[in-house]
């Protein structure tokens, strides 16, 4: 074999680091753990310093900084060398320390408060360095076919920078879930990361990934409940019943299904399911477990002239949903499958539809645009096409039919539109045997009683 030539070959230092992050990369699946494994032989074999190598990468050390309780906003070349030596030792071994999940809320909140979450200055900083040292641990081990290195700062800061995470609430005692970012509480990857990896969420590229997730979201979750006497809101009871938490909903809880403890016989679906806290709450469950496989996640508000909604934003791929709900409505389950990567929207149409010149109650009209007209008229789901039954078989099949009024609430539809439609779903729906041939949406059977 022929030899390189001296002047083209990897320094030694280089060679050894190359093969270390290759063997600290194959440790970390062959002992599927949530952290790399601290392996001090192997350390000294490579001469690898946590704080050498985070220095090495300046975008990376500027995107990391804390609001620290005492000291204030501190990016980590000023860290004090305590909380250094806890963020490596939460890089190589995060998923030692101990976390109580999900953290208690600061917060005494009546029934009808809206919910909110403020956790201890210590259960915020625990959160964030094991969090944080997954993220550093992940690229380091090169667990994703992308890296934190191709990333412009506007990104890293999404996934390094504590105050994306939390805001810092002196007058409450605590840290608050990041406001406008999140609305769930983040759980330890010790608790995440084994989630996505046995449920195979791991893509091949963010945007399988971000593909994949969503899918999971449309196949798992479900709308919380209201209560009738309080209204179908924001309120503390309603998350209390839904997650067993008085506060934002916990990833944890999120992923491992729980019931409703609502006594009301209207809310007692008798199932333990993902239960979700509508358009804000998928948003942050999302910014949440991205940010554990290195991919951010914004969190963009849809004011429109009745109420906000919330959808996420994935930057790196520049695309969005048309509301945060979209991928567990009803219609987005159709047969044969919608594909579930048209459920993604692009810059074009989001600016169409929710940019600054867009007036607020056209905002409100389109919300859910894309799963509820451009989806429903491409694939006629079999929820829209039983509602369409429901009108068909009474004889209602022309502008007083439902699907016609759920339809124009987006745009006008001329008749020769509807027309077309018409026989598109009668087709569709002859195809099946008849309306009671129709399949029944996505149900959660195996979860209920």
């Amino acid at each position: 074999m022929e030899q390189k030539p001296i002047s083209s070959r990897k320094p030694a230092v280089a060679r050894k680091a190359t093969l270390g992050s290759v063997l600290f990369k194959w440790m970390r699946f062959k002992q599927n753990v949530t952290s790399v494994l601290p392996w001090p032989p192997l350390c000294d074999f490579t001469g690898f310093g946590f704080d050498a190598w985070l220095q090495a990468r300046p975008a990376l050390a500027d995107a990391i900084e804390w609001n620290d309780w005492d000291l204030g906003p501190v990016k980590y070349v000023d860290w004090p060398d305590e909380k250094k030596t806890e963020l490596e030792e939460a890089f190589w071994h995060g998923d030692q320390i101990a976390i109580t999940d999900p953290a208690p809320n600061l917060l005494d909140l009546a029934d009808a408060d809206e919910p909110r979450t403020v956790i201890s200055p210590d259960d915020a900083w625990n959160l964030y360095r094991v969090t944080i040292g997954h993220v550093l641990a992940a690229e380091f081990a090169q667990l994703f076919p992308w890296s934190l290195m191709d990333y412009e700062y506007s990104h890293l800061i999404v996934l390094l920078n504590g105050r994306w995470m939390f805001t810092k609430v002196v007058s409450d005692g605590g840290y608050e879930i990041a406001q406008g970012r999140s609305v769930s509480l983040p759980s330890p990857p010790a608790i995440v990361y084994p989630f996505l990896t046995s449920n195979d969420l791991i893509g091949d590229t963010r945007l399988d990934t971000i593909v994949r997730i969503t899918d999971w979201c449309r196949q798992n979750l479900a709308h919380y409940f209201g209560l009738r006497d309080l209204g179908e809101g924001l309120h503390v009871i309603n998350f209390d019943y839904s997650w067993q938490y008085r506060g934002y909903p916990p990833v944890s809880r999120v992923i491992g299904r729980t019931p409703t403890t609502n006594p009301d016989p209207l809310y007692q679906d008798n199932c333990v399911i993902s239960r979700t806290a509508g358009c804000w709450g998928t948003t942050g469950f999302l910014i949440s477990v991205l940010r554990l496989l290195n991919i951010p996640v914004h969190c963009r508000e849809l004011i429109g002239n009745e109420r906000a909604h919330a959808t996420p934003w994935f930057p790196t791929e520049d695309l969005w949903y048309s509301h945060g709900d979209d991928p567990y409505t009803g219609n987005a389950f159709a047969t044969p499958p919608i594909p579930i990567e048209e459920f993604l929207i692009d810059r074009t149409k989001y600016e169409a539809w929710f940019g600054s010149t867009v007036l607020p109650a056209d905002i409100q009209k389109n919300v859910g645009r894309q799963v509820h007209f451009n989806l429903v008229t491409t694939y006629w789901p079999n929820s829209t096409l039983r509602k369409y039954c429901s009108y068909w078989e009474v004889g209602r099949t022309g502008y007083d039919n439902g699907v016609y009024e759920s339809l124009t609430r987006y745009e006008p539809i001329s008749d020769a539109t509807w027309q077309s439609y018409r026989s598109q779903m009668e087709q569709k729906i002859n195809g099946f045997g008849g309306c009671d041939q129709i399949p029944e949406s996505h149900r959660f059977d195996e979860y209920c009683d």
